[in-house]
């Protein structure tokens, strides 16, 4: 059944317009026939699901978080491994400045800052921000004590000294003495 398109004009004659109408039935049938394979086209197109996409969102979250706590526990670890043997390096450089001096030094500083020092530079204490480490020396002057911030950031004062053993206020502050130590953090 073939479908004509009557178009009156002035005189009122019927009149076919053929290549009017095969142009328009062709474009027609094209578009449509475009239409229905994009359709097909998308339908059997390998796409994720907005569920898929969520799962493995989640997945990708998990394994993320994961990473970043074991991070924080090794960035804590390495630092608490360098100030260990930052305080072993500063004991033993406090150690050999009494031996050349006769007495312990009053201050950090003095290590390093004689004519023939014994180490350059005084290490910073990487868990308070880059400061230095805490030095006491006892009353009588003959044990002393090195000590970091520790874990929790606050630098904690030595309370006192009883015998050989120095008072840390803080239980997770590291340190080093020539003494006893007070905790297992110090040594």
């Amino acid at each position: 059944m073939e479908i004509r398109f009557l178009v009156r004009l002035k005189n009122l004659r019927a009149f076919y317009i053929r290549p009017f109408l095969f142009f328009f039935t062709t474009l027609s049938y094209f578009t449509l026939f475009e239409l229905c394979y994009t359709k097909i086209v998308m339908n059997t197109k390998k796409s994720f699901t907005i569920i898929e996409l969520l799962v493995v969102v989640t997945i990708m979250l998990i394994l993320l978080s994961i990473i970043s706590i074991n991070s924080a526990k090794i960035r804590e670890y390495s630092s608490s491994t360098k100030i260990k043997s930052n305080l072993r390096s500063l004991k033993a450089a406090i150690e050999i400045f009494a031996a050349k001096n006769g007495k312990y030094p009053e201050s950090l500083t003095e290590v390093a800052s004689t004519e023939n020092p014994i180490i350059t530079e005084i290490p910073n204490d990487d868990f308070s921000q880059k400061e230095p480490l805490s030095y006491s020396l006892s009353p009588d002057k003959n044990f002393f004590a090195i000590w970091s911030a520790g874990k929790n950031r606050t630098k904690g004062a030595l309370t006192g000294w009883v015998g050989k053993m120095p008072i840390p206020s803080d239980d997770d502050d590291l340190g080093t003495t020539n003494g006893t130590p007070p905790n297992e953090n110090w040594n």
